[in-house]
């Protein structure tokens, strides 16, 4: 009888630990485990099964044979007839000259300065996600810029400073606390790029850029924000959640590493007179290698499929090649600049834990980012130095993708969006050549 109890006991017990057990493992599962988990399942709905093959088809009859067209006959062409081709037939008409180029300026050849001073509105769209809201943030602000060209030989093509006056550019990584109070927005831009001729159409050429914006996330529903130096194993479900207004700070910085060429040999930093440019299909243009990172208050995303419980402290950073061109700056005419770059990133959410890691072992992350600017000098004063005006707009943005580095014969996948956002701004300066 003693044994009976004691067998019955151990299978009640048995069959309680089975019930149990499923429970407690999700309870007890670690971040690394929920971001593969996610991982695993959104990019697995990416990929299509190679279509089955189609049966074979009958070979189409052969073509009938269709006799030669006859040629027309041709008439003998007498000397001194016919085609000459010869590049003194239509010379190009040469630009009438103008009779009082701008700008004056007040120094010589050996120090040209463009100082510029504006203000403008900058906007920042960034990515939703289901359970936290971002609302479009828009600021005023101010700018001061400078180009330059020492001797001949040093080319400032843009130191650029921008702020709203409440902050000023810092190299700080993403942070993400309860809001408390109200709060103003924030934005600086701090830009510097530098180049060097080592021959009227070659320029090796150095870039770093940073900015800063602030803005405020609205949770619809609780979220657990995982700290950046929490432990991957940490259990998830053991974070506090919060539905308080969150404060989001972003930071992007860029370096650029490259070589710049302009084909007509003649366009520089500083404001250009138009008889001095001269005519070229091939606009001035750089390639060279680019450096990337970026940080915000993130939720892992494979396209619209969101891990919605969890908001990270993420770092994304990338590695690639960096190309841009743009138009010479010149008195009534429309400029246009263009700065791109492309190649393999990496988003990190704790410091010991990455995305990449998530992935499959066929699945790599990749990044792209742009900035369009379009602008517009006029004239306002024929002085000595002239003074100018001038408009721009330009807009631009980041985004991180997932992309499959192996497909079977046949297969279909896409490569869904891990992040983005956009940015946007409008501006009015005066200039004063010196």
């Amino acid at each position: 009888m003693g044994f009976a109890r004691f067998a019955t006991g151990c299978l009640f017990s048995w069959m309680l630990i089975g019930l149990l057990a499923p429970s407690t493992a999700h309870a007890q599962q670690s971040v690394r485990d929920a971001v593969s988990q996610h991982l695993d399942e959104g990019l697995e709905k990416r990929t299509k099964p190679a279509p089955a093959p189609r049966a074979p088809q009958k070979p189409p009859p052969p073509a009938r044979k269709q006799e030669p067209a006859r040629q027309p006959r041709q008439q003998a062409i007498k000397p001194g007839e016919g085609f000459h081709w010869s590049s003194d037939d239509k010379p190009e008409k040469p630009e009438p000259v103008d009779p009082d180029p701008l700008p004056h300026r007040l120094f010589g050849d050996n120090l040209k300065l463009d100082p510029k001073a504006g203000a403008g509105y900058r906007g920042w769209l960034a990515q939703d996600y289901p359970r936290v809201e971002v609302p479009h943030t828009g600021y005023f602000t101010w700018s001061l810029e400078v180009k330059g060209r020492f001797f001949k030989y040093i080319a400032l093509h843009r130191g650029y400073y921008e702020s709203n006056g409440l902050a000023a550019p810092r190299n700080q990584t993403a942070q993400t606390a309860a809001q408390v109070g109200q709060y103003a927005p924030k934005a600086a831009w701090l830009l510097g790029a530098i180049g060097l001729e080592i021959s009227p159409a070659w320029q090796p050429i150095i870039s770093y850029e940073t900015r800063a914006f602030e803005s405020t996330a609205i949770p619809k529903a609780p979220v657990r924000i995982v700290p950046y130096d929490a432990p991957e194993d940490t259990n998830w479900q053991a974070l506090p959640a919060t539905t308080a207004p969150l404060r989001m700070v972003s930071g992007f910085e860029t370096f650029i590493a490259g070589v710049r060429y302009d084909a007509s040999r003649s366009s520089s930093a500083v404001i250009g007179s138009k008889g001095s440019v001269k005519k070229s299909v091939i606009p001035p243009f750089y390639l060279g290698v680019g450096l990337i990172q970026y940080a915000k208050p993130y939720q892992v995303s494979v396209g619209s499929g969101v891990l919605s419980e969890l908001l990270f402290n993420a770092r994304f950073r990338g590695a690639g090649l960096a190309f841009g061109f743009d138009t010479p700056e010149l008195p009534d005419r429309v400029s246009v600049n263009f700065a791109g770059q492309a190649g393999i990133g990496e988003v990190r959410l704790l410091r010991t834990l990455t995305v990449n890691e998530g992935l499959p072992a066929d699945w790599l992350i990749g990044y792209a980012q742009g900035n369009l600017t379009v602008g517009y000098l006029y004239p306002l004063l024929r002085t000595k130095p002239t003074v100018f005006i001038s408009g721009a707009l330009n807009g631009g943005g980041i985004t991180f993708f997932y992309f499959k580095t192996k497909r079977e014969p046949g297969e279909q996948t896409t490569s869904p969006a891990a992040n983005w956002d956009f940015l946007w701004g409008a501006r009015a300066s005066v200039i004063i050549p010196l």
